[in-house]
């Protein structure tokens, strides 16, 4: 069962059109065809969802199909409980680390420089989503910085060193340890 439809909205306006409280003085309400479309559906569980799907009726049908199609596959016990955590930016999984990190009693700096670490090897080695991360990769990463460069006047710049390669790591390690349990 599954229902594509456009709501009624009811506003109340005053006599120049403007919105204003139900009760007030010269209040008039006003029925409306809203312009996104909603969805009406069934979940796996039996329980009737409605969804918000666009303002574009041929997308808001796909997007509803979409979801009907998840739902029977969740009904039939196949579907795979991180399908929406692999579609999540990796941003969006650090703010929840970071929470994580908050939670464990870490202190404020200790959470930043994790963080700024774990970010740092996410732009080097431009990871963006879950299945981008890569630990050969990673290890390519940290070599190349802790060769030593020439910087623009020529003067040899070192690169960064074992230990803090090793933090670098840890770091990394303890994100993905979080991913694997949460």
């Amino acid at each position: 069962m599954s229902t594509l439809y456009q709501p009624v909205v009811i506003r109340t306006v005053d006599r120049s059109g403007k919105r204003c409280a139900k009760g007030a003085p010269g209040a008039r309400s006003i029925r409306k065809r809203s312009k996104t479309w909603r969805g009406r559906y069934r979940n796996a569980d039996g329980k009737v969802c409605t969804i918000s799907l666009g303002t574009d009726r041929e997308l808001a049908e796909i997007k509803l199909s979409e979801i009907l199609r998840r739902s029977k596959r969740e009904r039939a016990g196949d579907v795979d409980p991180f399908e929406d955590h692999r579609k999540r930016p990796l941003t969006e999984h650090l703010e929840d680390f970071r929470g994580y990190l908050d939670s464990k009693g870490n202190t404020p700096e200790h959470v930043s420089l994790t963080l700024s670490r774990i970010e740092a090897a996410f732009a080097g080695c431009r990871f963006e989503k879950l299945a981008d991360l890569n630990a050969g990769r990673v290890g390519n990463w940290l070599s190349d910085r802790r060769k030593p460069k020439k910087s623009s006047d020529g003067e040899v710049v070192l690169g960064l060193g074992i230990a803090s390669s090793n933090h670098h790591l840890v770091a990394l390690k303890s994100f993905g340890n979080w991913l694997v349990r949460d």
